[in-house]
């Protein structure tokens, strides 16, 4: 919402659509989004539903629990935002069965659901934790189930990070990639807290090969503070200093 105000445009109505298995934060949500109205932060009327939604823990539920999610949908929604949540299937089964086992291929899930509810010229961002409490470090987790999903044909492609957006599933290094975007966020509890996200964003075909079209095929930093980068899929240390 921060980005749609940031960048000029001025649209007459946002709708956000949130679902959550935690009550206490989708009030926590209107909250924080009703006082920014009130005080005029957004350029734009806001449209805010929550609903209370819980899914299924493992693979076979998830995918049941997500056809009954479109039902809510109003039709197709121009993005849909996955936030520090899928790890959470992978965390729950390594406590409770001691083996992540029965979550793998959620990612991928989430991939399959997004590409029927997405616009043509929508996107789909994953962003989550870079934590190992799963039993693997989930950016590897993520990213390895994301190339599975590419190099089965699905309907998405990836468009960020831009090293993902050239290989599309075919990529040496795509099972034991790790990722992470390093950040500080301040609040009143804390001042300049580390934060470490790991993500990958998608488009449906026809739109992410017009953004793609724009990039260049050169190494990037994909780990912010492990001096790796990539290239083609091959990672190393091709970029020198802090560029």
């Amino acid at each position: 919402l921060c980005a749609i105000h940031d960048s000029g445009l001025t649209p007459r109505r946002v709708r956000v659509l949130s679902f959550d298995g935690n009550a206490d934060a989708l009030e926590k949500q209107k909250t924080i989004l009703t006082e920014l109205q009130r005080r005029g932060e957004l350029n734009f009327e806001l449209d805010l539903t929550c609903r209370q939604f819980t899914w299924g823990l493992d693979r076979e539920s998830f995918r049941k629990s997500c056809d009954e999610l479109s039902a809510f949908l109003p039709g197709p929604v121009d993005m849909i935002q996955a936030s520090k949540w899928l790890v959470e299937f992978y965390t729950f089964q390594k406590m409770h069965n001691k083996r992540m086992d029965a979550a793998g291929g959620i990612v991928e899930e989430f991939l399959r659901f997004s590409e029927n509810v997405v616009r043509r010229d929508g996107m789909v961002a994953i962003a989550d934790v870079t934590t190992a409490d799963c039993g693997r470090w989930f950016p590897e987790v993520m990213n390895g189930e994301a190339n599975d999903y590419l190099a089965r044909g699905g309907a998405l492609r990836a468009i960020s990070p831009i090293p993902c957006a050239f290989r599309q599933g075919d990529c040496p290094s795509g099972h034991i990639c790790y990722t992470r975007r390093y950040f500080r966020v301040s609040s009143s509890f804390r001042m300049e807290d580390k934060s470490q996200l790991c993500y990958r964003v998608f488009a449906p075909m026809d739109f992410a090969q017009e953004i793609i079209g724009t990039y260049r095929n050169i190494p990037y930093r994909v780990s912010w503070g492990r001096k790796e980068d990539c290239s083609g899929g091959i990672r190393g240390n091709f970029i020198q200093g802090d560029v």
